[in-house]
């Protein structure tokens, strides 16, 4: 792989928030869908819920009928998606910003390689689960 201009670095990190973000709420919109009751009253009642808390209920709530319609490798990815979140907004910058040369630090390197590896998971998967949702919430109308 080779180095990213910092500006495709940054273009990076925002469509990967992004992803995290569209993911984080379509999968609450899903859990508030498929629970029993009011969809709105449902989102209402998770909406703090964190990403972790929400995969977590999502994950329990479609194995229920034992026959889930998200597989074990897309949970394996949503409960992921925490710890990389968190990495790539609390951490990642500080992890070569403070390097002499930066972009050329072995840091700048290895960060643009954990960022693109993440990025190409989640992009993948935000779509699935946006179209998973839509399909659901026309199952409900």
């Amino acid at each position: 792989m080779e180095i990213l201009a910092y500006k495709d670095f940054m273009l990076y990190v925002g469509k990967t928030i992004e992803y995290c973000q569209t993911i984080e709420h379509d999968i609450k919109w899903l859990y508030a869908l498929m629970k029993n009751g009011d969809p709105l009253q449902n989102m209402n009642v998770i909406s703090s819920w964190t990403l972790g808390n929400t995969v977590f209920e999502l994950e329990s709530l479609d194995n229920s009928d034992k026959n889930p319609s998200l597989g074990k490798k897309e949970y394996g990815l949503l409960k992921q998606i925490t710890g990389e979140r968190n990495y790539i907004c609390h951490q990642i910058f500080r992890d070569f910003l403070y390097e002499p040369n930066f972009m050329e630090s072995k840091a700048y390197y290895d960060a643009c390689l954990r960022l693109l590896t993440f990025y190409k998971k989640i992009e993948k998967l935000q779509k699935q689960i946006e179209d998973f949702r839509l399909l659901y919430a026309k199952k409900r109308t």
